[in-house]
């Protein structure tokens, strides 16, 4: 009977056991499908963004230009509310992928020291144009003139940003909206508000008796309608309007998206109001590194983020007075990769006033036709079926013949990381749908200026020698070995083009292109001038009589050889010999 008791003792606990692994693997294949249903909704929304923007790019750029050429006609007020409205609608898609990253866990905390009070007044006073579009005075407020904090940019900007435009659009004409900047040393961190104020909720909200040190408290004031008690408690749920006279003026995204980037932030975001009286939002975040953990805090994203700002207005800038330096071919050849034709045809029409243009429809078109052409500058979108843009740019960085072509990307996506993945895979350049025309312009003469520059500076080592070459890039190495291979075929009479394109793997027309945009020279030109020189160090030396060297140097005729040397050099051999 003991033992029957044991049996089913024994039984029960492997039962239990069977029960228990079932419920963790039912568990573990609950989290892995949830995982990749967040993945499959991530890329829906990328996916989904790069469909909106493209279209959003052939509204907003066209309108623009109209816009330009319509000023004191009736349909210029048209054309405005068009472009408003697409502004809007590029708004929305942007938070709608900035709640997709949100939920997926893309979207990390990057924090680095900066000046608070000058980035804050650069972005609150970018409203100022609509400010006084729309008669509103707008103030930016600071009880310091400079402070450094530890903070994320991109996200206070966005925060900030959805502050500022809420604040805008509900303000009526005649009324006022005041942003304020106080540094406190010690700012209360908590989810419970005083009277009168709702804070929002926070997953992780810490003890009411936690200080932030070194806080920054953010106000938003406005003069607007103001919100009733009622919906307070609401105002930071998803898709939540305050009321249906608001139905045309909002999609309830806005706060809700400030908060999470808030919450994100370790920080909270409270709001007074009552109707008639207009609303104040709070935010306080903490800007001491020490609120940070070490994976939060990042030295050089920011800097990046910086140099390609600056990049971004020295393009704009400096192109403006650049020449354009076509080459001896005629006008610089502009390569558009982009698998939208319409797309692709409104970029055509600005392009091909100033360059020659040709087009591929995906990335493998694209990338053959670059082997072939060897244009001057490529335009690749990133978002293209089978080879994408990122695929094209690596292919094309570290295919030697194509390894000295600028590359600028066009992306849906506006992240840092996809900037910075984009840069990685050697773009020279990135652009945003989306854009203006006139600054993808700008960007292409920059870029085209820039390899005019490099030209001339790799020219100033004509002659190449081996040794002489330190590799830094494959441009680099690609001329220390055509160097090496019109080194060793020196005294060969037969050694031309042909042949030096055979040694660097390329077709006679792919070497002519590739020297011309380093160079500024033919191969051809190359291999005489490498001659020439080559003749002028043996002449020095007094390495034998100049018909000797002549032949030394692959001139099968002393007397051209004697031509050729006096219009490099300016003197004929023997009176270089006699100098």
């Amino acid at each position: 009977m003991l033992f029957l008791a044991f049996l089913y003792g024994v039984y029960r606990l492997r039962l239990q056991q069977i029960h228990l692994k079932q419920a963790a693997e039912m568990e573990h294949f609950q989290a892995e499908h949830l995982a990749q249903v967040d993945r499959l909704k991530s890329r829906f929304f990328s996916s989904i963004s790069h469909e909106f923007r493209t279209p959003l790019t052939l509204i907003l750029g066209p309108t623009d230009q109209l816009l330009e050429v319509t000023t004191e006609h009736p349909s210029q007020k048209k054309l405005q509310i068009i472009k408003d409205n697409a502004s809007k609608l590029f708004a929305l898609v942007n938070q709608l992928l900035d709640f997709s990253r949100l939920e997926s866990g893309m979207t990390r905390l990057q924090v680095s020291s900066r000046d608070i009070v000058k980035f804050l007044r650069r972005v609150v006073m970018s409203f100022e144009s609509w400010a006084e579009r729309k008669k509103i005075n707008l103030d930016f407020q600071a009880d310091v003139d400079s402070a450094m904090g530890f903070f994320d940019a991109e996200k206070v900007e966005k925060i900030v940003n959805n502050l500022v435009s809420n604040a805008l659009k509900f303000t009526p004409e005649g009324g006022a909206v005041v942003v304020s900047l106080r540094v406190a040393p010690e700012a209360p961190r908590s989810n419970l508000a005083p009277d009168g104020k709702i804070a929002s909720s926070l997953k992780n909200a810490p003890r009411n008796d936690r200080m932030i040190e070194g806080g920054l408290v953010i106000d938003v004031s406005d003069t607007g309608p103001g919100i009733s008690p009622e919906h307070l408690p609401h105002i930071f749920d998803r898709f939540y309007r305050v009321d249906e006279t608001h139905t045309t003026e909002g999609t309830g995204i806005g706060l809700a998206l400030a908060n999470e980037l808030i919450d994100l932030h370790h920080g909270t975001i409270t709001v007074e109001s009552a109707p008639g009286k207009g609303s104040t939002f709070s935010v306080v975040l903490p800007i001491e590194r020490s609120a940070y953990k070490l994976g939060e805090i990042c030295e050089t994203t920011p800097q990046i983020d910086e140099r390609m700002h600056v990049a971004a207005v020295s393009h704009s800038a400096e192109a403006e007075s650049a020449p354009t330096t076509p080459p001896a071919e005629g006008k610089p050849i502009v390569l558009l990769v982009e698998d939208n034709s319409d797309l692709r045809v409104y970029m055509r029409e600005y392009l091909e006033l100033e360059y020659a243009v040709q087009e591929a429809g995906n990335g493998k078109e694209g990338y053959d036709q670059a082997l072939k052409i060897i244009p001057d500058i490529v335009v690749a979108d990133v978002m293209m079926p089978g080879m994408d843009g990122m695929d094209l740019c690596r292919a094309l960085k570290q295919d030697v013949r194509t390894s000295h072509v600028p590359v600028i990307l066009l992306t849906a996506r506006a992240g840092m990381e996809s900037k910075i993945e984009g840069l990685e895979t050697g773009a020279d350049d990135y652009l945003t749908k989306p854009f203006e025309t006139k600054e993808l312009l700008a960007r292409i003469r920059n870029l085209i200026e820039l390899r005019r520059k490099l030209r001339a500076r790799f020219k100033a080592f004509v002659p190449l020698k081996p040794g002489e070459i330190t590799v830094s890039s494959m441009d680099d190495a690609f001329l220390a070995k055509v160097a090496a291979a019109v080194e060793q075929r020196m005294s060969d009479e037969t050694f031309h083009v042909d042949e030096l394109a055979a040694d660097a793997g390329m077709s006679r027309a792919q070497l002519h292109r590739k020297f011309i945009a380093l160079t500024d020279q033919s191969p051809g030109e190359f291999i005489r001038v490498a001659r020439l020189h080559r003749a002028m160090e043996l002449l020095r030396k007094n390495a034998g009589t100049v018909s000797e060297i002549a032949y030394a140097v692959g001139f099968s005729d002393p007397s051209y050889f004697a031509k050729s040397f006096h219009r490099q050099f300016g003197k004929s051999p023997g009176e270089l010999r006699q100098s």
